[in-house]
């Protein structure tokens, strides 16, 4: 018989009489009655060690468990006996008994003292009036033995229900990284969940930002722009209030392989900002809900950790214009970055900044342009750009190039990106490698090798061809034109 079904048959003994209930059920109670006898009769085990010193804590918590039962037993055994409706073994405790349970129900409450901590109130039981009630009923022993249980309750019960509140809303201990515990200082950082948190900084935040403005070869216009818009109010906030206050989201777009991911490190450098990094394998997730879940804790684990910049690469894979055969989750994870960029942009103190990059924003959503009210062209390096770039690639590397040599590759590669010129002189740097026969390279010294030379890029121009094409080109300055860009 389940406990269920032994409370169940204990009301209809208790709260009803058993006449009209069928010869069945009246075994059952029968049993209910039998299950309460053997609970006393544990207890009374139990009892005759109570004086013993050396008590451990599993027998006191038996004993414990027995007391909570002890009172409604002998209440629901003893409306059993008076209503005569069920047979019921022979083994209630005699009067004789009694004072002696009653003795040793006191020494367990002496053993078992209430914990030093307050006790939270009580509430209104029915073992709070259950020695009136069984005093009323079935005299002064009765009531005795419940009143010494009540007491022993009153002083176990609340002692293992604070244990369990401790441990549900007990704290996680402090970190020794400054990243954790600052989110767990944060009144709502630390409310996130645990695993959820760890995930954001092992794989959104980068911690490996030894990128400056003197390291990114060129755009000069883009890196002005960006210093008056992030870097000069996140040294200088007093300055820049009111009408001068700094946006709070900025699009940068362009051609691919133009640095865009670079530059954001470098703002999130120079302004000693923590930077969180984000694509779409970060945020979507194939549980429902999860993605939302994540933008949400990104969010808040930023503002805790602000300065902070959060940089979302390719955010039209994320957020690009709405359709009406969109996916539902898509749907959601875009409403959800619009509520937190919209909480971004209301906290005029807060100092986090989303920076997001796009090759194509003429796909984006027109809710989510107006969350990024500056929007910077990372346009393709002109011709002193790309010599800056051709510089800087061959600064450590052994070759016979003159400043005029150099000035003609840059001529010569036009629409080509940054990624194009780099992967043009690795090209280049493979030729006096391959003129070597393998068996006499392998004999061969480094300083022994011939030095790149123009002949060498030349021939990789054959190779390497610019990766943008002109209808990229001409839609993105279509969109420049509609949308405009950060005027200098």
């Amino acid at each position: 018989m389940s406990q269920r079904e032994v409370d169940r048959f204990y009301k209809m003994a208790i709260d009803a009489t058993t006449e009209g209930v069928s010869a069945e059920e009246q075994g059952k109670i029968s049993d209910a009655a039998a299950f309460y006898i053997a609970a006393i009769e544990c207890a009374n085990k139990l009892f005759k060690h109570a004086d013993d010193p050396n008590l451990n804590t599993d027998s006191i918590n038996k004993m414990n468990s027995m007391l909570n039962y002890y009172p409604r037993c002998w209440e629901r055994i003893t409306k059993f006996k008076k209503e005569k409706t069920a047979k019921l073994p022979n083994k209630l405790p005699t009067k004789k008994q009694i004072p002696t349970l009653e003795k040793k129900l006191a020494v367990y409450a002496k053993i078992a003292p209430p914990p030093p901590a307050p006790a939270p109130v009580a509430q209104p039981t029915r073992t709070a009036t259950i020695g009136p009630s069984i005093m009323a009923k079935y005299g002064q022993q009765a009531a005795a033995i419940a009143q010494a249980t009540q007491q022993a309750k009153a002083a176990q019960v609340p002692m293992r229900l604070n244990t369990a509140k401790s441990q549900s809303a007990s704290k996680e201990p402090p970190s020794d990284d400054p990243l954790v515990r600052k989110i767990q200082d944060h009144p709502e950082a630390s409310k996130i969940d645990k695993a959820l948190r760890d995930t954001i900084l092992s794989e959104c935040v980068s911690t490996s930002l030894n990128v400056t403005f003197d390291d990114i070869a060129g755009l000069s216009d883009v890196k002005n722009a960006l210093n008056e818009l992030i870097v000069l109010p996140a040294l200088k906030p007093e300055f820049f209030t009111g009408l001068r206050a700094p946006p709070k989201g900025l699009l940068v777009y362009g051609p691919p392989g133009n640095g865009k991911t670079m530059i954001a490190k470098a703002l999130a450098s120079e302004t000693d900002a923590v930077f969180f990094s984000i694509s779409a394998s970060s945020l979507v997730s194939k549980f429902v809900g999860e993605s939302e879940k994540l933008m949400r804790a990104l969010f808040t684990v930023a503002h805790a950790l602000q300065p902070a910049i959060i940089f979302i690469d390719e955010i039209d894979s994320i957020l690009s214009a709405r359709s009406s055969n969109e996916h539902e989750a898509s749907r959601r994870l875009k409403t959800e970055f619009l509520v937190r960029m919209d909480g971004v942009v209301a906290g005029d103190e807060d100092r986090v900044v989303v920076l997001a990059a796009t090759n194509r924003p003429m796909e984006l959503d027109d809710a989510v342009l107006r969350r990024f009210p500056k929007r910077l062209l990372i346009p393709l390096p002109d011709a002193e750009g790309r010599r800056v770039m051709l510089n800087t690639m061959l600064r450590k590397q052994k070759h016979g190039l003159s400043k005029s040599d150099i000035a003609e590759i840059a001529q010569s590669t036009d629409n080509y990106s940054g990624s194009d010129l780099a992967g043009l002189a690795r090209e280049a740097a493979f030729f006096p490698v391959r003129e070597v026969p393998a068996a006499k390279l392998k004999k061969l010294n480094e300083k022994d090798l011939r030095q790149i030379n123009i002949e060498d890029f030349r021939k990789a121009m054959g190779a390497v061809r610019p990766s943008t094409t002109p209808m990229l080109m001409q839609q993105l300055r279509e969109w420049t034109m509609q949308y405009g860009a950060i005027a200098m």
